[in-house]
C-alpha cells in the first residue's frame, strides 16, 4: 500500500509538472492574440449600414478563442425574404500548431450544414499543439473583423476587414485580403496556373470542353477552395474553406472575396517558409496524404468511346504489338454494356470467356467504365437498391427521384444511407464474377442529370438515349429535356444569389432540395457525391478485392478524395490551346493533394491532327497518368493510327516513360503520400522571378527535382526556348552540358523539338537518374532489374563534383503486396551518390546497400551513363 502511494505521488509530481508547462505553454501561444475596438482603417472599408456585426463578447484565457458577435445592420434579410440575416455569430478560433490555425464562423441560432467528420474527409483537431506560433491574431471589435499576420514579416495573411460579413440563410460573404498576386489554386478549373483578376466558380458540375476565362460559370468536375499565395517577402502560405457549397470567389488587385450558398465559413490558414513545397506538404498532412498506385497503373492507357466489341479491342492490342508500342491497360466506355446499364455485359458483342482469355494472354489490365444514374427497369441493380432503400429522395413525391441519363430512367444511390456501401460492393461483384477487372472508372457523378432538378414523367414515357443524343449531351450540343422540375419549383429561386451565373443550379444536375437518409438535402450533399461513390468503390476494391492500391479514376471529386481514389481532368478538346492548359491542370491537382492526374492524350472531343497528336504524346508521356482517349465519330488516335510521325513521336516518348518508368514509381513511394509531383519550376526555384512569368510557368514543369521538361505546345515550331533556372543543366537526351553553375542567372535556351521524336527534358545538375533499358519491354512487368545511372555531376568545391539520387530498392515492382510490405509500410528508398575524386575519377555508392559502382571519365566530361 505505501509503495502504491508512492507511484501515485510520483504520478501526480509528474501529471502536476505537465499541467504547469501545459498552461505556460498555452499562455505563451495566447500572448499572440491581440483585440482592438475599431480597425485602424475603418474609414476606408466598404461597409454599409445595412450589414455587419459587432463583436461582444471575447473569451481568450484558453483555446479556442471564443468570439459571440451580434448583428448591427438595418437589413433584415439579404435580398430575399428566403434568406434571412444571421442575428448571432459564433467565431472560434483554433490553435492547430505553430504555423497553422483555423477560423470558424458559424449561425448560433441556426445549426448549420457541416461537411461529414469521417472518412475520407479531413478530420479537425481541438487541442492546441502550438507553443510559438509564428503569426499574430487581432480582433476588433467594431465592426467585427479578424487579421492574421506572420510575425517575422509583419505581412497581413487573413483580414477580413475589407467589406461587410455577411451571413445570412442562403447567401455568406467574407472578404480578405491580398497583398501580392502571386496566387495559385481554386479549383476545379482549366486555366494557366497563376490566377488572375476575376471571378471563379467552385460547384462539382458536367461541363465538358470547358476552359476558364476569369469569368463566373467555368467550373468543372471538382470541389478544392484553397489557394497557395506567395507573399512579398517570398514566403508562402495556403488559406483552405472547408466546404462543399456551390460559390463565387472573386480576385481583385487587393482583395479575395467569398460568396457561398450554404453551409458555414471554416477557414484553416497554414503558414510555410519561402519553399512552396514546404507548406504543401503540411496541408497534404491535413488531408490525409494521397493512395499509392501500382506500377502499371503508370502505364500507358487506351479508351475509346467506340470499341464496340471485343473484335475492336483486341485489334488495338494487336496493332500495338505490331508496332512494338508498350501498353499496360485497355479501357472500355459504355459500350461494353447491354443499353448503357451498369453492372451488365452485352456478352453477344463482349463474350465473357474469350474476353476473359484475352485479358490472361495478353497480360493486360482492364478498367471499364460506371455511371453514377442506374437505370429504373427489370435488372437486379434496381431492385436490390429498392428492397434496400438506397436511393435519393425526391422532396416532391417522396418516392426515389428519377432522373435521365444514358440507359433513359434512372435513380441515384445516396451514399448517406448505411446500406449504400453494401449495395454498392454487391453490384461490383456481379460485375467482377462477370469479368474481372483490375480497376473502375466512375463517371457522371457530379451527379449528371439531362432533366434539370428531376424529371416530372413517368418512367415508362423517359427514353434510352441514342448514340447521336449521347454524343450531342456529351457535347453539349443539346439543351435539358423539356419536360423536367418546373422552373418555378426549384430550390434555387429561393437563392439571392446563385453561383456561375446560371438561371438555377439545379442545372445538368439532380434537385437540390433532393433528401438524403442523413436528413441533409442535395444542396449540400452535391459537391460530396463522386468522393463519396469513390469511397465506396475503394472499399470494394480494398477490402472485398484485397487490392493494396485500388485503381479508381473519378470525374467528380473534393478535398479528401486523395485518400481513395484519383481524377483525369475529364473532358477536353483537340486543340493546341487545351494541349497546353493540362500542363497547369495536373500541376494545380498536385497542390490539392491527387498527383495521380492526367487529360485524354490528343484530345477527346473533336478530331486530332498529326501534328497536335505527335506533341500530345511527347507531352503525356510525363502525366503521371497517361491515358489516350477520344470520342466515338472522331478520328482514332490510337498512336499506330494516324502516321509515321505520330508513330515515331510516341514510340519513342512512351519508349523514355518505360525507362523511366520505376524512378518515377520511386518518386512517389519516396513522397510518402504527401508533396508534388508534377510541380512548377518554381517549386525547386522560387527566389527566380522569371519562373513567375507566364510564358515560363504554364509551359515547363519538373517531374520531381531532377527533371525539367519544356514540350512543345503551339503550332509549327521545330524547336523550343527553354528557360534553364542559375544552376547546372544537362540535356537529358544527349548528356550535353546547356547551362553551366558560374553563370550565376538564368538563361534561355533553345532547344530541338522534332515533331517525331521526344519533348526536350533537361536534367538538373547534382542529381541522378536511374534508367532501364526497354528493348522488349510491352508491359511494366517486363522492365528489367537492373539500372544504367544517368549522373548529373555539379561543382560542390574547386576540386570535386557529385551527385545525388534515389530508386526504389525492391525487385518486386509488380507485386503490390509486396511494395506495401517493404515500401508503403516499411521505407524501401536507396540513396544513391556519386563524388568525383579529381575530373578523371569517379565513385558511386548506394548509401546502406551492397551496391558499389566505378566508371572512368574523359577529363572534364561530367556526365556518363553507367
Amino acid at each position: 500500500v505505501h509503495g502504491d502511494h508512492k507511484l501515485i505521488g510520483k504520478q501526480w509530481s509528474v501529471m502536476r509538472y505537465s499541467v504547469i508547462v501545459l498552461i505556460f505553454f498555452i499562455s505563451v501561444s495566447l500572448q499572440h492574440i491581440n483585440v482592438e475596438e475599431t480597425h485602424p482603417e475603418y474609414s476606408k472599408l466598404e461597409a454599409t449600414p445595412q450589414y455587419g456585426y459587432n463583436a461582444v463578447k471575447i473569451e481568450k484565457d484558453s483555446w479556442p478563442i471564443k468570439i459571440s458577435c451580434q448583428f448591427t445592420g438595418s437589413a433584415k434579410f439579404y435580398k430575399k425574404n428566403t434568406s434571412p440575416i444571421a442575428q448571432n455569430l459564433e467565431v472560434l478560433i483554433f490553435n492547430i500548431s505553430d504555423s497553422e490555425l483555423r477560423i470558424k464562423f458559424n449561425n448560433v441560432d441556426t445549426p448549420r450544414w457541416e461537411i461529414p467528420d469521417q472518412f475520407p474527409f479531413p478530420t479537425e483537431a481541438t487541442a492546441p499543439t502550438g507553443q510559438n506560433p509564428l503569426y499574430n491574431v487581432t480582433i476588433f471589435q467594431k465592426p467585427f473583423s479578424v487579421k492574421v499576420t506572420r510575425i517575422a514579416t509583419n505581412e497581413v495573411i487573413f483580414d477580413t476587414s475589407g467589406t461587410d460579413l455577411i451571413f445570412s440563410y442562403y447567401y455568406l460573404q467574407v472578404q480578405t485580403a491580398l497583398t501580392t498576386n502571386d496566387i495559385f489554386g481554386l479549383g476545379e478549373r482549366s486555366y494557366s496556373f497563376n490566377l488572375r483578376y476575376g471571378n471563379y466558380t467552385i460547384f462539382n458540375a458536367d461541363h465538358p470542353v470547358n476552359m476558364e476565362d476569369g469569368n463566373v460559370g467555368h467550373n468543372l468536375y471538382g470541389t478544392h477552395p484553397m489557394y497557395l499565395r506567395r507573399e512579398a517577402s517570398g514566403n508562402f502560405h495556403i488559406v483552405f474553406l472547408k466546404s462543399s457549397s456551390g460559390m463565387d470567389i472573386q480576385i481583385g488587385e487587393r482583395f479575395i472575396q467569398y460568396r457561398l450558398v450554404s453551409g458555414l465559413l471554416d477557414f484553416r490558414i497554414v503558414l510555410g517558409d519561402k519553399y512552396p513545397e514546404n507548406v504543401i506538404t503540411k496541408y497534404h498532412d491535413y488531408l490525409g496524404g494521397w493512395n499509392q498506385q501500382s506500377l502499371w497503373a503508370f502505364g500507358y492507357h487506351q479508351c475509346r468511346w467506340g470499341y464496340r466489341n471485343l473484335s475492336d479491342m483486341m485489334t488495338v492490342v494487336g496493332n500495338f504489338a505490331l508496332n512494338k508500342i508498350p501498353i499496360d491497360v485497355i479501357w472500355n466506355d459504355i459500350d461494353y454494356m447491354i443499353n448503357y446499364t451498369d453492372f451488365t455485359v452485352d456478352t453477344k458483342r463482349y463474350p465473357l470467356a474469350e474476353f476473359t482469355s484475352f485479358l490472361n494472354t495478353s497480360r493486360l489490365h482492364y478498367v471499364p467504365i460506371l455511371d453514377a444514374g442506374l437505370y429504373i427497369g427489370d435488372n437486379d441493380p434496381y431492385h436490390q437498391g429498392i428492397a434496400r432503400n438506397v436511393f435519393i429522395i425526391s422532396n416532391k413525391t417522396g418516392n426515389p427521384l428519377i432522373g435521365r441519363v444514358w440507359p433513359g430512367p434512372v435513380h441515384y444511390v445516396d451514399w448517406s444511407h448505411p446500406n449504400s456501401s453494401d449495395y454498392w460492393g454487391d453490384m461490383l461483384d456481379s460485375l467482377y464474377q462477370q469479368i474481372q477487372f483490375s480497376g473502375l472508372w466512375i463517371d457522371m457523378n457530379e451527379a449528371s442529370n439531362q432533366c434539370n432538378g428531376e424529371c416530372i414523367d413517368p418512367p415508362s414515357e423517359i427514353k434510352r438515349m441514342s448514340e447521336t443524343e449521347i454524343r450531342d449531351w456529351r457535347t453539349r450540343r443539346v439543351q435539358p429535356a423539356e419536360k423536367e422540375s418546373r422552373l418555378d419549383d426549384v430550390l434555387s429561386n429561393d437563392f439571392p444569389f446563385i453561383p456561375g451565373g446560371l438561371k438555377n443550379m439545379e442545372e445538368y444536375t439532380i434537385s437540390l432540395n433532393a433528401t438524403h437518409y442523413s436528413g441533409a438535402r442535395e444542396l449540400e450533399y452535391h459537391s460530396l457525391y463522386g468522393t463519396l461513390m469513390s469511397t465506396a468503390t475503394y472499399g470494394y476494391l480494398r477490402n472485398r478485392l484485397n487490392q493494396p492500391f485500388p485503381f479508381i479514376i473519378s470525374r467528380s471529386q473534393i478535398f479528401g478524395h486523395n485518400r481513395v481514389a484519383s481524377h483525369w481532368t475529364g473532358d477536353n478538346y483537340s486543340s493546341f490551346k487545351w494541349l497546353l492548359a493540362s500542363i497547369s491542370h495536373i500541376m494545380t491537382y498536385n497542390l490539392f493533394g491527387v498527383p495521380f492526374v492526367g487529360s485524354d492524350i490528343c484530345g477527346f472531343e473533336g478530331n486530332t491532327t498529326q501534328e497536335l497528336c505527335a506533341r500530345w504524346y511527347q507531352l503525356g508521356s510525363f502525366y503521371p497518368f497517361s491515358r489516350n482517349h477520344n470520342i466515338q465519330d472522331g478520328h482514332s488516335q490510337e498512336p499506330y493510327a494516324l502516321g509515321p510521325k505520330v508513330l515515331s513521336a510516341a514510340r519513342q516518348s512512351l519508349s523514355l516513360k518505360y525507362s523511366i518508368l520505376k524512378y518515377y514509381y520511386s518518386i512517389f513511394l519516396r513522397k510518402r503520400g504527401r508533396g508534388t509531383i508534377f510541380r512548377p519550376v518554381f517549386f525547386e526555384y522560387p527566389k527566380d522571378q522569371q519562373v513567375y512569368h507566364p510564358e515560363i510557368l504554364n509551359r515547363q514543369f519538373l517531374v520531381g527535382e531532377a527533371l525539367m521538361v519544356a514540350p512543345a505546345v503551339t503550332p509549327k515550331v521545330i524547336s523550343v526556348k527553354a528557360y534553364l533556372p542559375s544552376d547546372r543543366w544537362y540535356d537529358f537526351h544527349t548528356g550535353e552540358t546547356v547551362h553551366y553553375h558560374n553563370v550565376h542567372e538564368g538563361i534561355f535556351y533553345d532547344s530541338p523539338a522534332p515533331i517525331d521524336g521526344m519533348a526536350p527534358v533537361f536534367l538538373r545538375g547534382g542529381s541522378i537518374v536511374p534508367i532501364q533499358n526497354t528493348t522488349n519491354v510491352f508491359r511494366s512487368a517486363d522492365l528489367p532489374t537492373s539500372y544504367r545511372l544517368v549522373v548529373g555531376l555539379k561543382p560542390f568545391d574547386e576540386q570535386k563534383l557529385k551527385a545525388q539520387g534515389f530508386v526504389a530498392a525492391i525487385a518486386k515492382f509488380s507485386d503490390d503486396f509486396y511494395v506495401q510490405d517493404r515500401c508503403v509500410q516499411g521505407n524501401c528508398i536507396a540513396l544513391i551518390s556519386a563524388i568525383s575524386v579529381s575530373y578523371t575519377h569517379l565513385r558511386a555508392h548506394e548509401t546502406g546497400r551492397n551496391l558499389v559502382c566505378r566508371l572512368l571519365l574523359e577529363k572534364k566530361k561530367t556526365t556518363r551513363y553507367l
